[in-house]
């Protein structure tokens, strides 16, 4: 009597899944089935899981007195697109104010303005000298991939002033 999950250890991408498999394990001779049950409760030898972080999955055969355990790893990357802000988020008008963005650490990036991609804005830190909405998105090694929150960033009008001449010319000392 024995029991093999397949994949063994396994990793995927934050918010993805995976099939863990018990294999066949019923010879058709046996007078008495063997009982195949997940630690989760499942009974059914493929289980697909889609964890939010590292999980180890147990299923267990059990056959007339005999029991066996196995146990499988799935592995949960996630990737880090936290968006950092470098200073204000207001730019002056008529000015060669900017901002800096950072966003979290991957292998690649792409940086984004109202949702479209900025040609050639594939950095870890992105120069906005424009209003928009912006964003990142992230990929590791393994191609998993995430999004940052929208950052919005304003342009601020230069201040209208009037100026009135002094109304005579005397002075109070």
């Amino acid at each position: 009597l024995a029991i093999t999950l397949q994949p063994r250890d396994t990793t995927i991408c934050r918010g993805s899944s995976v099939q863990l498999n018990a294999g066949n394990f019923f010879n058709g001779n046996d007078l008495i089935l063997p009982t195949f049950v997940w630690a989760t409760g499942e009974q059914d030898t493929a289980l697909t899981v889609s964890p939010g972080v590292t999980t180890t999955y147990y299923a267990t055969l059990t056959h007339a007195n005999n029991s066996c355990r196995d146990s499988a790893i799935v592995r949960v990357v996630a990737v880090d697109a936290s968006l950092t802000i470098v200073g204000d988020t207001v730019l002056c008008a008529n000015s060669n104010d900017s901002i800096v963005f950072r966003a979290g650490r991957g292998r690649t990036y792409q940086w984004l303005n109202n949702g479209v991609a900025i040609a050639g804005a594939n950095d870890s830190l992105y120069v906005a000298r424009q209003a928009g909405n912006y964003s990142v998105v992230v990929a590791d090694t393994l191609g998993c991939q995430d999004s940052s929150r929208v950052q919005s960033v304003v342009v601020s009008p230069l201040p209208v002033g009037t100026f009135l001449p002094p109304v005579s010319n005397s002075f109070c000392l």
